[in-house]
């Protein structure tokens, strides 16, 4: 038994109880959590397997749509994990529970109201993530409550090798994981599950009814639930036959395959990222790379190392880009559509009224050819000292860097 684990908890992907993933992740020092899923026996017995098979480091996930009584749960369980829309009070009042209780929250009243009701800790569970979600992502969500309570919050939602460091940096003090599991060697993922979570690249999935789902062209069951309630969706989530149930995924399952194919164990995964989480965290402390004049601020030759994105109808005034300068940012007029003849005046007000400060232009990549041409024109003959194209092709950027206008691409 690992007399200190780290604080990184791995739930069983899709709504599906999985006992060898839990025990992989206890065993290594990590807390393995087995969704219940929406059937209650089969769950419990799953997390009954794996208690057997390693003292410590297990949890459950307990789901609204079961009926469950607390004490009904072993008292040897490390952890209880209630998803959204669970009563926390009758598992907070349990008498001499042994396990420390988190709630799943989507929103700030959620998290509020789990603290008062007695949780031990709360999970920001942002809308990158499979199921129930809220308006929120995980890092807006993950700010919103540490601001707010003082309960420790673990972060869930998009957590990769990168983005764990910046949830730490954001004030989380666990990551969660369910999704980038799918593919590890000891997850128990149908065949049929596995082959499309090994092929999806995060654009696959739907909100339907306060719930993140998988839809694509082979698989548009989402379509049909569209005016469904989020409690009715909710019971027909599932990880077996993506045909007939709802697979609850989030846009992070597309890190499984390529973690999977690098770490290949739950075990390996889970202590990778975590150290991956602390030493990014600890190089950033070490660096300081936001501090004012960094490294990119003083690439850009700005106070800030802050780049103001364009946008249409709103940063497309010479005005707006000297004031984004004066504040020591990096400003970027929005050409959106203009044609040449309103993009030229545009350009050399804001050359004029910047004076030698850093500025830039962005552009859409994908605009009619002759429109293009068009802007591009303007562009050569003012020749700002940055671009940003959106939805451009690297020709394009290396267009502009040949005549000496740095070039940002903006990809998906």
């Amino acid at each position: 038994m690992h007399s200190q684990r780290i604080p990184l908890v791995g739930i069983s992907p899709s709504c599906r109880p999985d006992a060898r993933l839990a025990v992989a992740l206890a065993r290594a020092g990590a807390v393995g959590v087995v969704d219940l899923g929406l059937d209650r026996e089969r769950g419990l017995a799953s997390v009954g397997r794996a208690l057997e098979h390693t003292k410590g480091g297990i949890g459950a996930l307990i789901r609204a749509e079961i009926e469950l009584d607390p004490a009904a749960l072993p008292a040897d369980l490390d952890q209880v994990i209630l998803a959204p829309g669970v009563d926390p009070l009758p598992y907070a009042n349990l008498a001499d529970r042994s396990w420390t209780l988190f709630a799943q929250v989507t929103s700030l009243e959620d998290a509020l109201q789990a603290e008062r009701a007695g949780v031990d800790g709360l999970i920001a569970k942002g809308s990158e993530s499979g199921g129930r979600i809220g308006a929120e992502t995980t890092f807006i969500l993950l700010q919103r409550l540490t601001e707010a309570t003082e309960l420790p919050v673990y972060a869930q939602g998009g957590v990769g090798l990168r983005t764990g460091a910046a949830c730490l940096a954001g004030g989380a003090q666990g990551l969660v994981l369910d999704a980038q599991l799918a593919l590890v060697a000891e997850c128990g993922l149908p065949d049929v599950i596995s082959e499309i979570v090994a092929r999806l690249d995060g654009s696959e999935t739907v909100e339907v009814g306060e719930h993140r789902v998988l839809r694509r062209p082979d698989i548009p069951l989402a379509d049909s639930f569209a005016a469904e309630s989020p409690d009715f969706i909710a019971r027909h989530l599932g990880g077996e036959d993506p045909q007939a149930e709802l697979l609850p995924l989030g846009e992070d399952a597309s890190l499984a395959a390529p973690l999977a194919a690098r770490f290949r164990t739950a075990g390996s995964l889970a202590h990778a990222l975590w150290e991956s989480a602390v030493s990014g965290l600890r190089l950033a402390q070490r660096t300081e790379p936001l501090r004012p004049g960094g490294p990119l601020a003083a690439e850009h030759g700005t106070a800030y190392p802050v780049v103001q994105g364009p946008m249409t109808r709103v940063s497309d005034r010479a005005s707006f880009a000297d004031s984004v300068a004066h504040s020591g940012g990096l400003p970027f007029l929005a050409l959106a559509l203009m044609r040449g003849p309103q993009v030229t005046p545009l350009l050399e007000e804001t050359a004029e009224r910047l004076k030698g400060r850093p500025w830039g232009v962005g552009v859409l990549g994908f605009v009619p050819k002759e429109l293009r041409e068009e802007q591009m024109d303007a562009v050569s003959a003012v020749r700002p000292p940055f671009a940003l194209i959106a939805g451009g092709r690297p020709s394009q950027a290396r267009a502009l860097e040949e005549q000496g206008t740095r070039a940002y691409l903006h990809v998906p």
